[in-house]
């Protein structure tokens, strides 16, 4: 999205700030703890990265045996620097890799924190040919600035050289 374009950081956490926490956001994470727990080795530490102000999803992890940490630059109990210096075994980044305004700086974060053989997993809406763009539901949410295809994530599986599914 056109810099310009991009809402102001207080706007924008005033709209992520009025997720609700609730028993179906409890078993959406679940669902999502399902899916990653199977790709994960007994004593493998991650980070979820974009957390949310309730951290569901780290702690779902941390309760099926898999220690989590949440990181989210909105929030501050949850915006401790120190965790990015740390070398983790798996990133997750539930439907916030569309709300990143640098990618790239977020993308290279991720390589950095991951140790050899990390795996990244991501969940976003992606982009096809048989969407028409225009109509796209994705695109009318202005937080969402930054989109994906199938190839792009093939290309940034590349570029970085991360180990990255979508979940």
């Amino acid at each position: 999205m056109d810099r310009e374009s991009l809402l102001p950081s207080q706007i924008e956490k005033e709209r992520y700030s009025h997720h609700q926490y609730d028993e179906d956001y409890d078993r959406y994470n679940l669902l999502i703890a399902e899916k990653i727990i199977p790709f994960l080795s007994v004593g493998n530490t991650g980070i979820d990265y974009g957390c949310g102000q309730f951290s569901v999803l780290a702690k779902t992890l941390t309760e099926k045996g898999f220690p989590t940490v949440g990181y989210d630059p909105f929030y501050e109990k949850y915006n401790s620097k120190k965790l990015l210096d740390s070398k983790h075994d798996f990133v997750v980044s539930i439907e916030t890799v569309e709300h990143f305004h640098y990618p790239t700086h977020d993308f290279e974060i991720f390589s950095n924190i991951l140790s050899d053989g990390g795996r990244i997993f991501l969940r976003t809406q992606l982009y096809n040919d048989s969407i028409d763009f225009n109509l796209w539901w994705y695109i009318k949410d202005d937080t969402h600035v930054s989109l994906y295809s199938e190839q792009s994530f093939d290309f940034i599986r590349k570029k970085f050289g991360l180990n990255l599914y979508l979940v």
